[in-house]
This record gives C-alpha cells, structure tokens and sequence, in this order.
C-alpha cells in the first residue's frame, strides 16, 4: 500500500513537470525506481512460490491463458498486464526442467471455471464477478477457483497419463503459511493489488 501511494504521488508530480527540463527527468527516474521495486517483490514471490512448487511436485499442469484476449478488457488490462502472469509460468517451466519434473499446459479453450468437477456438467455462461456456484445437473456448491483448480488437474493429468489419480495421491493442498503471509505484503505492495 505504501509504495502504491508513493508511486501514485510521483506520477502525479511527473504529470506536472516539463518535458525535458532536469526536475522532468529526476521525477522520472523516481518514477522507474518505484516500478523496478515493485517488479522486484513481485519476481521475488514468483521465485519463491515457484521453487515451493518445483519441490514439492513431480507434475503441475497450468492453464495456457490467452493473456493477449484478456488485455482487451478495459477494466481488468492493467492489473492484468502487470502480474506478469508468463514471468511466473517462465520460471516454473526452467526450475522443473533443471529439477526433472513435469510441467504441462492445458488447452486454452478447456472451460476450467464453467465444468462441475464433480458431475462433469457444463454450464453455457459463467461472467467474472460469479465466484461461488451450484451445479444445476448434481447440485454440488463449488467456489469458482477451486473448481478450476481441480478441472485443471484432471485434464492435465488425462493429457499426459490418459487417466485421474485419485485424490489421496494427487490431491490439493493448501499454501504454506509462509507464502500466504508473503502474498499479503505483495499485495499491499502491488499498484493495482493483483500480482
């Protein structure tokens, strides 16, 4: 939060100095020094929360985000483009090729958020600002990011072993506590509060 209101502050006076003039270019470089810190927490959790996962799993499978499409979205474009999202996939894919792991990207167009993970049923419409939901077909209660997770999951774990692991092998678990308390911190570090 504090280097949100920072970097906000210095925009603004930014916005206000002379192009070219010396008091210009010193703004600006304070302009960029906010951005390099920002960019610097935000690679540092990317590392950490890479390397947590290259450790503790032989397989992980993502989803292959059309990044570009969602850019498009007015609202949402900015936060987006600055969570760097391909900086964290990038990191995953060379620590799991150093450590002999797997890393696999789903289909872009698989409908991760719309299908029940319990029946399978998909529904035709699912906007944004819906993140809980009940399965019409087998009236299961799911939170949208949840239910992705596992549709992910098992889709990736089709594409490369054409079969689901039961979830005593395969299962999700939660974050380290560690790691949570560190998202936070990014979080109120963050300009738009997404990394």
């Amino acid at each position: 939060e504090k280097t949100n209101r920072l970097l906000k502050k210095a925009q603004r006076k930014l916005s206000r100095k002379t192009k070219g003039s010396n008091s210009y270019s010193r703004q600006r470089t304070m302009v960029q020094k906010l951005y390099a810190r920002i960019s610097r927490i935000r690679n540092d959790y990317y590392h950490n929360i890479s390397n947590w996962l290259v450790k503790n799993y032989d397989s992980i499978y993502l989803e292959d985000l059309n990044v570009n499409g969602m850019l498009k979205n007015r609202k949402m474009s900015r936060a987006i483009q600055e969570a760097a999202w391909s900086t964290l996939v990038g990191m995953i894919k060379y620590k799991a090729n150093w450590y002999g792991k797997t890393v696999h990207q789903i289909n872009r167009f698989f409908p991760s958020s719309k299908t029940c993970s319990s029946c399978g049923h998909k529904v035709e419409k699912m906007p944004l600002n819906i993140r809980e939901w009940s399965c019409p077909s087998c009236g299961e209660d799911h939170g949208r990011d949840i239910n992705a997770a596992i549709n992910i999951r098992n889709q990736g774990q089709v594409d490369c072993y054409e079969e689901i692991m039961p979830d005593g092998i395969a299962g999700l678990v939660e974050i380290p506590e560690r790691l949570v308390k560190y998202i936070t911190k990014i979080e109120r570090s963050s300009p738009s509060g997404l990394v």
